[in-house]
C-alpha cells in the first residue's frame, strides 16, 4: 500500500514539474476527413513538444499529386499553426540534385483540437482556402486493456460535515477495451474501467459488474460532496 502511494505521490508530483506544454495530448498520427468521407486525402502529423510537422497527401488542380508541407508551432492547448510550403525536388529514380529541390512558401495551415482523435484543420494554398473537420484513421484496432497504477487526492472543504481535509488514496485500474475499427467518435462506448483499491491488507477487491443505478448513486454523492 505505502508503496503504491510513494509512486503515485511522485508521479504527481513529476508531473506539476513538467512545462506546461508537454501535457498536450501527443497528435502524431495519420489524419483524414471525419468519417472517411474522402479517402484518398489525408495529412500526416508528426509531433515533437510545441511543434506539428505536417505531410499532405493532396492533389493539383490538374488532380496530379502535389507535394506540400507545414511546420506549425503550438500557440495554445490544441492549437498549432504555421507557414505552408510547395516542395520539389528530384526524380526519386535518377540522382539527388541540390539544385532541383526548392521550397516555396504559399499559404499557412492551422489544427485546432476539439479532442484526442478529432479537430478542425485549416489550410491555404495561395488563394484557395480549404477547412475541414478530420479524425485520426484508424488502420487497426487499438488494444488498452491492461493494468494501471496511479493515486487520487480527495480534497473537503471546511464547510463539510467532517471539515477540510486532504486524503491521497492509492488506486489500481484494470481497463478492459473493445475497440471498434476505425470509429473513434464511439471508443467510449466499448470501454469498462473497474478500480480497484488495496484495503490495506494486501488484497485486491474484485472489480464488480457494471451497475447503473450504483454509478447513479454515486454521481449523485460526488455532485453533493461539491455543493458541500
Amino acid at each position: 500500500m505505502l508503496r503504491r502511494l510513494a509512486i503515485a505521490l511522485f508521479a504527481t508530483a513529476l508531473a506539476f514539474a513538467l512545462p506546461a506544454r508537454a501535457a498536450d495530448p501527443d497528435y502524431s498520427d495519420i489524419w483524414w476527413a471525419a468519417g472517411g468521407v474522402e479517402s484518398g486525402w489525408g495529412v500526416n502529423f508528426a509531433q515533437s513538444p510545441g511543434v506539428i510537422f505536417v505531410t499532405f497527401f493532396i492533389y493539383g488542380p490538374d488532380k496530379q499529386p502535389v507535394w506540400y508541407v507545414a511546420s506549425m508551432v503550438q500557440t495554445g492547448a490544441g492549437r498549432y499553426s504555421g507557414a505552408l510550403y510547395r516542395v520539389t525536388g528530384s526524380w526519386f529514380g535518377g540522382a539527388w540534385l541540390p539544385t532541383d529541390a526548392t521550397e516555396t512558401m504559399v499559404g499557412e495551415a492551422q489544427f485546432v483540437a476539439e479532442n484526442v482523435v478529432r479537430g478542425v484543420f485549416t489550410y491555404r494554398v495561395d488563394t484557395t482556402q480549404v477547412v475541414k473537420t478530420i479524425e485520426r484513421q484508424s488502420l487497426t484496432a487499438i488494444d488498452l486493456a491492461g493494468t494501471y497504477l496511479g493515486g487520487v487526492l480527495i480534497k473537503s472543504s471546511a464547510g463539510c460535515s467532517s471539515g477540510a481535509s486532504s486524503k491521497p488514496f492509492a488506486y489500481q485500474y484494470i481497463v478492459t477495451h473493445e475497440a471498434e475499427f476505425a470509429r473513434p467518435d464511439r471508443a467510449d462506448h466499448h470501454r469498462r474501467l473497474h478500480r480497484l483499491r488495496d484495503g490495506g491488507n494486501g488484497r485486491a477487491v474484485r472489480p464488480r459488474a457494471p451497475d447503473r443505478r450504483r454509478d447513479l448513486r454515486l454521481r449523485g454523492l460526488r455532485r453533493r460532496h461539491r455543493r458541500s
